[in-house]
């Protein structure tokens, strides 16, 4: 039975940061899409159920040892040509198959359930030992288990039913080609100078093609607000990667990519607050485009190494590639280290200048309802500073995120950055920021996130409702997000 239904085994990683992947699955779309596989399971075990079978005598009489078989009638009639008996003669399979086949839908939807409650945890990313999300090979191993309930009733593979749960299913996956996405919209209320604003902030529409695990290629587009009150179209990420080895698996990503350093990510599909803190949003970089190499070794460590043209350009801006590694450590489930490294120069048409950063990020499941992160970066620049001097930055950030039911989570967020000779915010000063965001799941897929900050700082680095320079700040933010 096993030679015709895939058996097959997830890796479930609990990482610190889905920047840690090289393809940034968020949970709210997994879990849409392991709602749609637990229908898809669903309806196929009706289907298996329904089934009318016809026994033979001869077989009723055996009914009781494990010998028994149990003849199927045909799905489909017989065709207008006069068949042969062999053609007539329904297919015999034991019931033994049967009941395997019950037994592997039955699996299959319990480790649906497992995943969708492991989907609840802040910050969990769920991925397959290559790094690819899970839901396109759960959904292969519906289609074989559909596939050989045709075999055995002697008809082609059907869907389950018309349904729009199949519908769905077909449009998440076009001939391989796996499309998600998500609608952000936001609005922001700055209460220094009584600017607000509510309007559409991003939409993107998320691809990824898996090419029988050999390779991958993955595009992010993304119609992004602007700031300004205007809309550009951007491509987040778009890479190629191809999987190497059998004992020791590697994968080499080559393209725009998501920079693996620190703890907050990206999307806003995937962050817990609506704000960035200060470490991400000065201290480190959010994008790379070059060559990503990528391993993960039993139980305990992942490595990625990369070559890249630098911060946040496509293109390179001097003829220095830049640099850089990240370890994760993961020695037990419930806690995730990683340790990061990066040096290149970054400035225009400047080769002796060159910046360097260390990060450490941590992620601990305190308890199932409780998870604390916190992320700590140290960056220098040399010749920074009248062409000579060095000039230093620093930062850490720690978060509390406390899961209140299925629905509702209140996170908080303290922040700090100590731009020591201006090179990161213009400005020499010390700021602090904290942040409160009471998050609640609307429905599958559309979730609501609250958000009140407060900045401060040692200089007069903002603005008042009289346009006069002030050292504090109080923003707040709704932001409604619908992932697909």
């Amino acid at each position: 039975m096993r030679k015709y239904v895939k058996c097959f085994s997830l890796s479930v990683l609990l990482v610190a940061s889905a920047a840690m992947g090289a393809v940034a699955d968020d949970t709210a779309k997994l879990r849409a899409e392991l709602d749609k596989l637990e229908a898809s399971l669903t309806a196929l075990k009706q289907q298996v159920s329904a089934q009318p079978t016809q026994v033979k005598p001869a077989a009723q009489k055996q009914a009781a040892t494990p010998s028994a078989q149990v003849a199927v009638a045909p799905a489909q009639p017989a065709i207008a040509s006069q068949p042969s008996v062999a053609d007539n003669a329904p297919a015999v399979i034991t019931e033994t198959e049967w009941q395997a086949i019950l037994a592997e839908i039955e699996y299959l939807k319990v480790e649906n359930e497992y995943l969708n409650a492991l989907l609840g945890e802040p910050s969990g990313e769920l991925a397959s030992a290559d790094g690819m999300t899970t839901s396109a090979t759960r959904r292969q191993s519906i289609e074989e288990l559909r596939a050989r309930v045709a075999e055995l009733h002697g008809s082609q593979p059907q869907p389950a039913s018309a349904s729009s749960d199949a519908s769905a299913e077909d449009a998440l996956s076009l001939n391989g080609l796996s499309v998600a996405g998500f609608i952000d919209i936001a609005s922001n209320h700055n209460h220094n100078t009584s600017d607000n604003s509510i309007g559409l902030d991003q939409v993107e529409i998320d691809l990824v093609k898996d090419f029988e695990g050999r390779a991958a290629f993955l595009a992010d587009i993304e119609y992004v607000h602007d700031g300004a009150g205007a809309f550009d179209f951007d491509l987040e990420q778009g890479y190629v990667t191809v999987h190497a080895g059998h004992t020791q698996k590697w994968s080499f990503s080559l393209g725009k990519f998501n920079a693996p350093i620190g703890w907050e990510v990206l999307e806003p599909a995937d962050y817990l607050t609506n704000s960035y803190g200060l470490v991400f949003t000065y201290g480190l970089p959010t994008n790379f485009t070059g060559l990503m190499v990528s391993t993960q070794f039993p139980s305990v460590f992942d490595w990625k190494v990369y070559a890249v043209n630098g911060w946040d350009v496509n293109a390179d801006n001097n003829t220095e590639k830049t640099f850089g590694t990240r370890l994760g450590i993961t020695p037990v489930e419930q806690f995730n280290l990683g340790l990061s490294f990066l040096s290149g120069a970054e400035q225009d048409n400047n080769n002796a200048s060159r910046r360097t950063v260390l990060d450490a990020d941590m992620t601990l499941y305190a308890t199932p309802t409780w998870t604390v992160s916190a992320d700590v970066s140290y960056g220098m620049e040399s010749k920074a500073i009248s062409g000579t001097e060095q000039g230093t930055w620093s930062g850490g950030m720690l978060m509390n995120r406390f899961s209140l039911s299925n629905r509702f989570a209140l996170t908080f967020r303290g922040d700090y950055f100590n731009d020591t000779d201006g090179l990161r915010t213009e400005t020499i000063q010390e700021r602090w920021a904290v942040a409160a965001a009471p998050s609640m799941s609307i429905v599958d897929g559309l979730g609501a996130i609250f958000e009140l900050r407060y900045d401060k700082s040692n200089r007069m680095s903002f603005t008042d409702n009289d346009g006069l320079s002030t050292d504090h700040e109080i923003t707040s933010s709704l932001l409604f997000d619908y992932a697909f």
